[in-house]
């Protein structure tokens, strides 16, 4: 009777400990879905808004400069146009939108339309930026926030190391 060799491989966890991985991903998918939530909420509530808003014409008085620093002292500038409308009363509104890009999304003196409910507070320019900027940039994070940590909790959770043992059978 011949004796032959078998490789037998057997799966155990590295340690009793929860992988990092796996919390860091957790993590990382609540995140993403929270993220993913608030978009989808900012995007119907902009959809309903421009749904009922009233449409009316507006002029950029000019762009309002905006400085910021980022954590290294860097300084940047931005611009946000402030319209002048009347509303449906024929009273004279202002409004700065709280969107500022570089360089200005408007020169001073262009004509914009403007979408309001009647109350001076909702006003807005419709354009894309004005109305989408938020639930995209958060559509999108979501979109990469997801993914990554579902995937690094399947890592996590998939972490084995594989020991080899040689066994002979008779």
């Amino acid at each position: 009777m011949t004796k032959r060799w078998y490789v037998s491989t057997h799966a155990h966890e590295t340690s009793s400990r929860t992988p990092m991985s796996r919390w860091i991903g957790a993590i990382f998918l609540l995140v993403g879905l929270a993220m993913g939530g608030v978009a989808g909420y900012e995007a119907l509530q902009t959809r309903a808004f421009v749904a009922v808003a009233e449409r009316m014409e507006g002029v950029v008085l000019e762009n309002v400069r905006r400085e910021s620093r980022d954590s290294k002292g860097k300084r940047s500038v931005s611009y946000a146009p402030r319209v002048q409308y009347q509303d449906r009363a024929g009273v004279t509104q202002e409004f700065v939108p709280t969107v500022s890009s570089s360089p200005p999304e408007f020169e001073e003196g262009a004509r914009v339309t403007v979408l309001t409910t009647g109350d001076p507070a909702t006003a807005r320019i419709q354009s894309f930026a004005s109305l989408w900027t938020m639930s995209l940039v958060l559509g999108i994070l979501a979109v990469v926030f997801v993914p990554l940590g579902a995937l690094l909790c399947l890592v996590g959770f998939r972490q084995k190391t594989w020991s080899w043992s040689w066994s002979r059978r008779t």
